[in-house]
Formats: C-alpha cells, structure tokens, sequence
C-alpha cells in the first residue's frame, strides 16, 4: 500500500511539472495553400513542426508529417507576446522559383502569405498567396479500444 501511495505521489508531481513546462505553441501544424500558380500547385500541403530547445523555439518547415521528406525550411526563433513571427522566411529546399513565408505561428494556427517570383513569357512577376495552416492534435487509431482477441495483455492498468 505504501508503494502504490509513493507511486501516486511521485506521478501526481510528475504530471504537474509537465503541465508547468508545456507550452501552447509547441505542436504540428498542416492545411493546404490555395495556390494556382507556383511550387505548390501541384503539391499544395504545408506543414510546420515546432518544439522547444531551451529558451528557443525550433521550427521545421515540411511538405508532409506523415512522410519522409525533405524539409522546406529551419529556423530558430523567440516567443513574443504569445507567437512566433517570422518574415521573409526563404524555402531553400522547394523545387521552383525562389520563393519565401512571412507570417505568425500562435496556439491554434499559422498564418501569413507565400511569395514568389517566376517569369512568364520572358517578364519576371511577383506573386503572393495568403495561407492558414491549422495546429492538428494525432491521436492513435487503436486509443481506448479493445486488444484482438488472442493477444496477450501485459498491462492493463486494472491491478494498479
């Protein structure tokens, strides 16, 4: 019985030294831009990865979560006033025309516009798109469902 206690204990301060130390902008991040001209025509979804290293947040910038990919963009950055601003971010990875981010990353979305330059008929034009990507929560398929039958339980919770 004491054990149990101790170990009730020691997960109850664990659990509250995490809720200090989370951080609502820390999180994935994916939608899809709206583009009909430039590198995200054809591959519209934009995501960002963002996870905190000491006093900085580090920011990944890719095309899928879910893949192996390579990434679009890194960049290091400070909260300020509760988001993470960044401007003319280059995307040094995607195939095309040079092309840049400006926007904001806060707890429930990243927002800003996409830029680019491609010429057309020998004139160089300018393009931008404005873009919302929103912060999605994954959750396993197998959460707080049953195990198939035959398998062998190790742990179930039931005798803590």
């Amino acid at each position: 019985m004491k054990l149990k206690n101790a170990i009730t204990l020691a997960l109850t301060f664990a659990n509250t030294a995490l809720l200090a130390y989370t951080n609502n902008l820390v999180g994935e991040y994916s939608d899809v831009i709206k583009a009909d001209k430039g590198p995200f025509q054809a591959n519209p979804e934009l995501c960002f990865r963002v996870h905190k290293e000491g006093n900085d947040y580090k920011i990944d910038v890719v095309r899928d979560l879910w893949r192996r990919c390579k990434t679009y963009a890194q960049f290091s950055a400070k909260e300020q006033n509760g988001e993470i601003v960044f401007e003319n971010l280059e995307l040094p990875y995607l195939q095309g025309p040079r092309a840049s981010l400006t926007g904001k990353i806060t707890k429930d979305k990243v927002e800003g516009t996409y830029y680019f330059k491609q010429k057309e008929n020998g004139v160089e034009k300018e393009y931008t798109f404005p873009f919302e990507v929103k912060r999605i929560e994954r959750q396993s398929p197998t959460l707080n469902k049953n195990a198939p039958k035959g398998t062998t339980v190790l742990f179930n919770g039931s005798n803590f």
